[in-house]
């Protein structure tokens, strides 16, 4: 009975020792990470399924076991940059959360026309067009820039953005850094000028 109680307890020992080993050793070796889009919607399954195909996970038969013990958990949506050295542990942690989006970055040039920026907009995929069908009126409004031109109006300046934020967004942004400038500009304007 005392050798079937110990050799119980040794073999729990090796699954706790081999489950860690799996759940916190690295599993992204390359240098830049990897980026992965949880897409609104997916599953846990579909996640590891995809991420075993992309050759990001080596065991997924344990990376489903482990998700099991979160039947209620959902995957946050968006698109991620697991670092290198991400484990298993991690990655869950990750998109359960919601934290550690990968960033995309939007450059407005200095010197384009509205037209132009709108155009570079919409050639973006990672971004939802949300602009596409409206007029530089109906833009301006949605910006809350009611009656006025759009020429000029948008700071030229790199704006960080994650996968399928509305291009609105990133034009606020612009529009509202235009503004602050605008107004620091004013104000430190010389005393005897109009």
């Amino acid at each position: 009975m005392l050798k079937r109680f110990r050799d119980i307890l040794l073999l729990f020992g090796v699954v706790l020792v081999v489950s860690g080993y799996l759940l916190f050793s690295s599993v992204v070796n390359d240098e830049e990470g990897v980026i992965y889009y949880v897409r609104p919607g997916t599953s846990p399954r579909v996640m590891i399924k995809e991420m075993s195909e992309q050759e990001v996970i080596k065991y997924p038969w344990f990376f489903s076991l482990y998700s099991r013990f979160y039947l209620n958990t959902t995957l946050k949506t968006g698109e991620y940059l697991f670092p290198k050295g991400s484990s298993l542990f991690s990655i869950w942690r990750q998109v359960t959360t919601g934290k550690g989006h990968y960033y995309r970055a939007f450059t407005i040039v200095p010197g384009w026309t509205f037209a132009q920026l709108l155009k570079q907009l919409l050639l973006t995929p990672t971004l939802k067009h949300s602009t596409q069908n409206m007029n530089n009126k109906q833009i301006m409004q949605a910006i809350g820039a009611e009656n006025i031109e759009p020429e000029g109006e948008f700071f030229p300046e790199t704006y960080n953005y994650t996968r399928d934020v509305p291009d609105l967004v990133i034009l606020q942004r612009a529009y509202d850094l235009m503004q602050m400038h605008l107004k620091e500009a004013w104000e430190t304007r010389a005393a005897d000028l109009p």
